[in-house]
């Protein structure tokens, strides 16, 4: 087992986190997502998301730095929630969503 982070990451009875596999198996069909709505961080955080891109607004910066674009595989959004309205879905997989 892999403990990520220090050991004030553990939980309560003392186990470590475990480290998360990456897995981009549908990450070729999230990227044609025409337009979806982001949650990150408990909801504290919002987002616009747009072809395999999560486009922010920064409430506390201005000029070039207020807007900001990311590819979504390198976003840190720990736990996150992606809403995809069904005609924003790609194109023949409008059942899935």
């Amino acid at each position: 087992m892999k403990t990520v982070g220090p050991p004030h990451y553990q939980n309560h009875w003392g186990m470590s986190k475990e480290e998360t596999k990456k897995d981009v198996a549908n990450l070729d069909v999230i990227k044609k997502v025409k337009f979806a709505y982001g949650l990150s961080r408990g909801g504290m955080h919002t987002w616009l998301y747009s072809h395999g891109r999560v486009h922010e607004v920064h409430w506390d910066q201005t000029g070039v730095n207020l807007y900001d674009s990311s590819p979504l595989e390198s976003y840190s959004w720990l736990s996150s929630l992606i809403v995809i309205p069904p005609d924003a879905a790609p194109e023949g997989l409008q059942d899935l969503f």
